[in-house]
């Protein structure tokens, strides 16, 4: 399983901490998205998950 906490700050989505329960993954670091580009992507995704309700 693969977790990280999301951060919103700025007009950016941080992803920090991730991975911190698998084995053997490294340090990912922090990964950075343009906050509307994120939630652009999510959006959708979200849509069909509760059309699967």
């Amino acid at each position: 399983m693969l977790s990280a906490r999301l951060l919103r700050r700025r007009g950016r989505v941080q992803w920090t901490d991730i991975g911190r329960q698998v084995p053997d993954l490294g340090d990912l670091g922090t990964l950075t998205f343009d906050a509307d580009q994120y939630a652009a992507t999510l959006t959708p995704l979200a849509e069909l998950r509760s059309c699967g309700d």
